[in-house]
């Protein structure tokens, strides 16, 4: 089961109207109301909160290390523990 999550005002009484809904005719969906205090106001997505959405993503070499070599041997070279032969061991392959 999927939740949506939608901030509505009830501009009548009684009556709430929902559009936008990511449901097709003939679907059954579970509606539950939870009524938010007044100190609570949603707060709306806006363009910068999700940069990457409708983008997208690819990846070359997907089995290859993010970083290069001369980095990572960069980043060890300032690490005291990165000196035991098993660290070496466990990270060549990087």
């Amino acid at each position: 089961m999927n939740a949506h999550k939608l901030a509505v005002t009830l501009m009548e009484d009684g009556t709430l109207v929902l559009q936008g809904l990511p449901f097709h005719a003939g679907d059954t969906v579970e509606i539950i109301i939870l009524e938010q205090s007044k100190a609570e106001v949603p707060r709306q997505a806006s363009s910068g909160d999700y940069p990457l959405q409708g983008t997208a993503l690819g990846y070359d070499e997907p089995l290859s290390p993010a970083v290069d070599g001369e980095y990572l041997d960069a980043v060890a070279a300032t690490l005291t523990e990165w000196d035991s032969e098993a660290d070496n061991l466990a990270y060549q392959d990087l």
